[in-house]
């Protein structure tokens, strides 16, 4: 399989970058909103005397040799993580791999729409840290909905009685083009209690959603992103509804941050007062992400679509995505 191209810059139009902060550790993100790009100034140096390239040749190895020992290491502990994910996980490896290739039912052409998924028709195949997740929301969810009392139609009808009482939904575009107009970033927050590659986070810090949030609103957040997903992140709706509530004065975009893989999870996002979602690319086939696009604007919410690699932009583009999030992070290793 060909490595992975990146987006690289252009010419032509302008950029948003949108700064994620967790109350510990800051991501860096770029939101496009399509019909934009960005611009990159080149930096050159002046050539160094002999003795000074000799020097820098030196500092040079050290550095390489340093680095590939970073690499090293990095991979040991990606794959550490990848065999407690495992761990954690209570679906073996086979089942994992039956649940991802469950997204693709429905396909008029399934080798177009996963030529983008990491290890698509390959046997040997094992699933990544990002799959893993994925395949047990998808595993846990169908074993949820045999026992739902909720359909999708109540929650659709939930999203409405909520919205009318405590106000619209936010249209996440319009507030990153809002800012963009004032000539300034929006900045977006994130509420996050744990993840696979730093385990829990800030244990000592013990506030709820809602007053985390509300520091992040009053401090300026234009967005804010809320971790539901309960075995990796030990998240869940409850944190995304006292931050939409903790945030009502200053109204920020509550982001519903999931390994979104159905219209179900959208709809009870949107019940619990989320104005947007994550659609994280790299595990959605194309047609299926078409779908949850259209499903999400449905219910008035404009979705976060999140892209690594330009194969992966290649497919937000054709799906109609409007707000692309470009990752820096590489979700399969979860290596920057």
């Amino acid at each position: 399989m060909a490595p992975p191209r990146h987006p690289q810059a252009s010419n032509h139009h302008s950029v948003l970058l949108t700064a994620w902060t967790t109350s510990r550790s800051w991501l860096f993100l770029v939101l496009l909103v399509v019909g934009c790009s960005f611009t990159v100034d080149a930096f050159t140096l002046a050539s160094p005397s002999l003795n000074t390239r000799n020097s820098l040749m030196t500092a040079s190895a050290s550095a390489l040799a340093a680095s590939t020992q970073q690499d090293q290491e990095q991979q040991t502990a990606a794959q550490k993580r990848k065999a407690a994910a495992k761990a954690v996980s209570p679906f073996t490896s086979q089942e994992q791999l039956q649940a991802l290739d469950s997204l693709l039912e429905g396909s008029d052409n399934a080798d177009f729409d996963a030529r983008h998924i990491f290890g698509y028709k390959d046997p040997n195949h094992e699933p990544s840290m990002l799959q893993i997740i994925t395949a047990t929301r998808i595993l846990d969810y169908n074993q949820e909905m045999k026992d739902a009392t909720a359909t999708i139609s109540d929650l659709e009808e939930q999203a409405k009685s909520f919205r009318q009482e405590h106000g619209p939904a936010v249209n996440l575009q319009e507030i990153i083009q809002q800012q963009a107009k004032r000539g300034t970033m929006a900045l977006a927050a994130e509420f996050k209690r744990a993840s696979p590659s730093k385990g829990i986070m800030a244990s000592d810090l013990n506030l709820t959603a809602a007053q985390q949030t509300s520091i992040y609103a009053q401090s300026g957040a234009n967005i804010i992103s809320i971790l539901t997903e309960p075995r990796w992140f030990l998240g869940g709706f409850n944190d995304l509804t006292q931050a939409r509530l903790a945030t009502a004065e200053q109204r920020p975009a509550i982001l519903c941050k999931e390994f979104v893989v159905n219209e179900y999870m959208i709809a009870q996002a949107a019940a619990a007062g989320a104005d947007t979602c994550l659609l994280i690319v790299a595990v959605l086939p194309q047609h299926v992400l078409a779908k949850l696009i259209a499903y999400a604007r449905s219910l008035d919410m404009e979705p976060l679509v999140e892209v690594h690699a330009m194969e992966e932009l290649d497919v937000a583009l054709a799906a109609g995505a409007k707000v692309i999030g470009v990752n820096n992070r590489n979700l399969h290793t979860f290596q920057m």
